[in-house]
């Protein structure tokens, strides 16, 4: 069994947990456990398969995290927890494939490594922050989902992430902005640092004439009234009879 290359018992009625012992398979190339009925967390001596280069778990009822070298299919799982940046390190992966779990955090930044990657699939988890401009490096992808996470910004401008533009690549995202969606970032859909300092200064500004005004106003409303009664002895005695009338009709 150790010289085994290839094993695949997909579509079957299998249940329970996937072994640990499946690690002693070193020679496997293909692992195929597919639409089975398999559940419980992914064993990490799955990671002592350094040969493998395609791995299909999908359509099981597997949970808890992801290995860190693990890879390929596990779609429609309830897998957690966060990408680990360890996966992006199988620079030979052609498919990446973690739509329909439960993951969030990050898509990691080093996925740019991932130069033979043809499809990544991605969508309704919990994915949150921007899209890595990395992604747009990977000159062999033909196939990508994103949909439904809690992705925002701008999608990450590049000749190759240009090819995508079906808006369905990126829906279920409100805080995406930029092509091929309709809404742009210079409407709010994106965190432009620059735009808040301007604003920020803008604000700083409103408030300093506020408080100049004021005392300007102060000032001259001030001199208006008493620098007459000071320097006009007429005016002086008129207002003082003023106010001793006005005093007498009080009292």
């Amino acid at each position: 069994m150790k010289q085994l290359e290839e094993l695949d018992i997909s579509q079957n009625s299998f249940y329970g947990e996937i072994p640990d012992q499946i690690g002693n398979l070193v020679k496997l190339v293909q692992l195929d456990l597919s639409f089975n009925s398999f559940a419980g967390h992914i064993p990490n001596t799955i990671g002592n398969l350094y040969n493998l280069n395609g791995l299909m778990l999908n359509d099981n009822n597997l949970t808890g995290n992801i290995p860190q070298e693990v890879g390929i299919d596990l779609s429609c799982n309830l897998l957690s927890g966060e990408i680990p940046k360890e996966l992006t390190s199988l620079a030979g992966l052609n498919l990446l494939n973690l739509s329909r779990n439960k993951l969030t955090g990050d898509i990691p930044y080093a996925i740019g490594n991932l130069t033979q990657l043809e499809s990544l699939d991605l969508s309704m988890n919990q994915l949150s922050s921007s899209i890595p401009q990395s992604i747009a490096s990977l000159d062999s992808l033909s196939v990508m989902n994103l949909s439904f996470n809690n992705l925002s910004g701008q999608i990450p401008p590049g000749n190759q992430l240009q090819t995508f533009n079906d808006p369905s690549v990126y829906e279920g995202n409100p805080g995406l902005c930029g092509p091929p969606l309709s809404k742009s970032c210079s409407s709010g859909g994106s965190f432009n640092p620059e735009l808040v300092e301007n604003t920020h200064d803008d604000e700083v500004d409103d408030m300093i004439w506020f408080y100049v005004s004021m005392i300007l106003g102060f000032v001259f409303g001030f001199w208006g009234l008493v620098g007459p009664l000071l320097f006009k002895t007429y005016w002086r005695y008129r207002f003082y009879g003023l106010v001793d009338r006005i005093q007498d009709r009080v009292l």
